[in-house]
């Protein structure tokens, strides 16, 4: 590990003093991030998280699955995808 960014100066003077107890050598990787960005924004956590936390699930037949959590419900809608215009009518393609 190369260092420890954080980006809130009491919880930084938190995490230094830790460090400090526990492995004191340990303590210059622990770093005050000061950027203009979010943290996580400047680093791209948000956009790695949402991507592991995506919503879609493709399916074999080309249509694909969104699936939206509430508070209320769970949502699934069922797109026909490229399959779509392939059928007669909208049962049949639901079918498909």
């Amino acid at each position: 590990m190369t260092n420890v960014l954080v980006d809130d100066k009491k919880i930084f003077e938190d995490v230094k003093s830790y460090i400090h107890q526990i492995a004191p050598d340990k303590e210059k990787i622990v770093k005050l991030y000061s950027g203009k960005l979010k943290l996580f924004e400047h680093y791209g956590v948000e956009r790695q998280l949402k991507a592991c936390l995506w919503s879609d699930v493709s399916l074999r037949g080309g249509g694909y699955l969104i699936i939206e959590h509430t508070e209320a419900l769970h949502v699934i809608d069922v797109n026909s995808g490229n399959k779509s215009n392939r059928e007669e009518n909208q049962e049949t393609t639901a079918l498909s």
